[in-house]
């Protein structure tokens, strides 16, 4: 949300991130039949994309849709695991998940 000139607050950017994350989840189950169980070597190896940096400028916000995950290990995330390590780096943590 955010306030325009006249102090009104703006929602249609939360709506529109709403919106998009009904219709990311509803494609999500729509293509459960056709999903992996499990990553295979072409999605692992993709992963080595979340090494780079993030850009230092904010962006609308249904480009950056989060999720509250659990991460275990990386035999059930490890999409998660990678995210995590690469929250603890950006924080100046070492890896927390392995």
């Amino acid at each position: 949300m955010s306030r325009n000139g006249n102090d009104e607050i703006n929602i249609e950017p939360s709506i529109s991130a709403v919106k998009l994350a009904c219709d990311l989840g509803r494609t999500y189950l729509e293509n459960l039949p056709t999903r992996l169980a499990s990553p295979d070597d072409i999605v692992r190896a993709n992963l080595s994309h979340f090494d780079e940096f993030p850009s230092e400028t904010s962006s609308d916000p249904t480009a950056t849709l989060t999720w509250d995950q659990v991460v275990f290990n990386d035999a059930t995330s490890p999409i998660g695991v990678k995210l995590e390590n690469v929250a603890a780096r950006l924080a100046g943590y070492p890896s927390t998940v392995q």
